[in-house]
């Protein structure tokens, strides 16, 4: 029976050697549910051009192999760092995780005496420092409770009332499942089989910041393992030539591959067209990127986007080089890389004088920052800064309609320091729950 695109998904780890696949046991166990998908094995075959005595074609000689095309996926709020990671080829991504806080206890990171009944935070999660909201509660008592809950009541980052039950049977810490930017006055209400002993509340934010850098040497490049229709194939040191990241009602990212080759109708564990057994990975977060949570700040101006498009090229290609084996050489940086953020934005008089920007040629800095702030849960964002870029174009709109006039902002990243010997034009900061790559 013929396969449908519905059956398709893809698994991915990153190469030591761009030559070498990656064992199927050390693949990134996430399952990736993407848009669509074009990257293929390629070989053009080469026709020898001779006179001769009739028009019929001759034999074509085989060509040089490779593998190139797109994948696009939503942006979600887990596990793109992968992603981002190789299009910008940095080798170490640097990840800090969120200090807890104390919000009720002896301030001393102990806890203290609390009421039978109620009680009411010590700090809120917003008043602690660093801010720990919206953040995880976790309940600890000096000993095990045989059995017993405490019920949180308050409000998440988006002021919506909330409440979690925490339950304790022969336990003495428990987490909240719900994030927490408030908790009421008498919000943590107890009832325990023994109500004596000390209490601790501490607050998590449960995230971790991670800071993408721009890296100047070529990646080893990633192994995709791509099910077409519970088929597979997988391709070996997939570079991320070009990336975009498309801001819509739903935020997507499109990267542009080229790799060294590829083995179709075999996976990496079998070898043959039975997939590798997923069924220890994990599934895709259902927290894709919004369109309507993103901010561009040119200096100290912030203005709302109405969809924007930032596009980065590593402006890879093959070498030419004739070898005595088929696969193309690996990739290497033919130019300067191009990368772009073009933001649509209000054409009004609030604005700053763009226009004015771009024809004195000003060197200006801008931020683009998305959030998303699902209901009870953590708060992520992405932060792609350009300390120094460039107008690209006057931001001079036509008039098509009766509608709100809006005008294009067009900027170019250049090194953020003059004179510098290592690319810095570009970093992305992360926020998300993932620990690492």
């Amino acid at each position: 029976m013929p396969q449908q695109g519905l059956n398709s998904y893809l698994i991915v780890g990153a190469q030591a050697d761009w030559e070498v696949a990656l064992a199927f046991g050390s693949m990134k166990q996430k399952v990736y549910e993407f848009i669509s998908a074009s990257l293929r094995k390629i070989s053009e075959p080469i026709t020898p051009t001779r006179f001769k005595r009739n028009p019929s074609p001759v034999r074509q000689m085989p060509g040089m192999m490779r593998a190139e095309g797109d994948i696009s996926l939503h942006l979600h709020a887990e596990d793109m760092l992968i992603w981002l990671q190789h299009l910008l080829m940095d080798s170490a991504v640097a990840s800090v995780d969120f200090t807890v806080q104390e919000v009720f206890g002896n301030g001393a990171g102990a806890g203290k005496a609390f009421s039978a009944t109620t009680n009411s935070l010590d700090t809120q999660p917003t008043a602690t420092s660093p801010a720990s909201d919206p953040g995880k509660l976790t309940v600890t008592f000096d000993a095990p409770v045989r059995t017993g809950t405490v019920v949180i009541t308050g409000t998440d980052q988006n002021d919506t009332p909330i409440s979690d039950t925490l339950t304790f049977i022969a336990a003495n810490t428990v987490t909240s499942a719900k994030y927490f930017k408030s908790v009421d006055v008498n919000g943590v209400a107890i009832a325990l089989d023994d109500e004596t002993g000390t209490m601790l509340i501490t607050c998590d934010k449960n995230t971790y910041t991670h800071t993408i850098e721009i890296g100047d040497t070529v990646e080893e490049g990633l192994t995709i393992e791509l099910v077409k229709g519970a088929l597979p194939n997988y391709y070996i040191g997939c570079l991320l030539n070009s990336g975009t990241l498309a801001l819509a009602d739903t935020i997507t990212l499109t990267t542009s591959i080229l790799a060294k080759t590829g083995e179709l109708r075999k996976s990496l564990q079998t070898g043959n067209t039975t997939p590798t057994d997923i069924t220890a990975y994990a599934q895709m977060s259902e927290e894709v990127y919004p369109g309507w949570g993103y901010a561009l700040q040119i200096d100290s101006v912030q203005t709302e986007v109405e969809s924007a498009s930032f596009v980065f090229n590593n402006n890879l290609g093959y070498p030419t080089r004739y070898r005595a084996t088929r696969p193309m050489t690996k990739p290497v940086r033919q130019g300067d890389r191009e990368i772009s953020l073009t933001a649509s934005v209000d054409y009004d008089t609030v604005n700053a004088n763009f226009d004015l920007k771009y024809e004195s040629d000003q060197v200006v800095a801008a931020v683009l920052t998305g959030v998303r702030k699902p209901y009870a849960g953590p708060e992520y964002s992405y932060t792609i800064t350009m300390p120094r870029c460039q107008f690209t174009a006057f931001p001079d709109p036509e008039v098509t309609d009766m509608g709100d006039m809006r005008q294009e902002l067009s900027l170019r990243p250049i090194r953020a320091t003059a004179g510098a010997t290592t690319s810095n034009e570009v970093n992305i900061v992360i926020v998300s729950t993932e620990a690492t790559v």
